[in-house]
């Protein structure tokens, strides 16, 4: 509270949204990293099971979830303004992100 007994919130300063974007950018960074792994350790009859593996190790903190027929996945990290991630679709891949309009995520939870 105030000194007159009024609640002020305090203001996002320029450097903490500068703060926000560069830890959003290593965030995406290791994703985007994950994503070079996947790639990697993709299989000889095509599939992503098993994957990541010793020789494709992904940073700490990243996931990959491989979906049950071994055919796609999604990598993803949490930062400071929320979750960022690549999931790998029969055609390209989708970038999203879930804070939209914060640090490094777009308006339409793009990046």
């Amino acid at each position: 509270m105030g000194a007159d007994g009024d609640l002020s919130v305090p203001e996002i300063s320029g450097a903490q949204q500068l703060s926000d974007k560069a830890r959003d950018s290593q965030a995406k960074s290791d994703v985007r990293n994950a994503v070079t792994r996947m790639e990697s350790c993709f299989r000889a009859d095509e599939l992503y099971t098993g994957c990541p593996d010793g020789q494709s190790p992904l940073s700490p903190g990243v996931t990959a979830t491989v979906t049950a027929d071994g055919a796609l996945y999604v990598v993803s990290t949490v930062s400071r303004t929320g979750t960022f991630s690549i999931e790998r679709l029969s055609n390209g891949f989708l970038r999203s992100c879930t804070a939209p309009d914060t640090g490094g995520c777009g308006s339409d939870s793009s990046w």
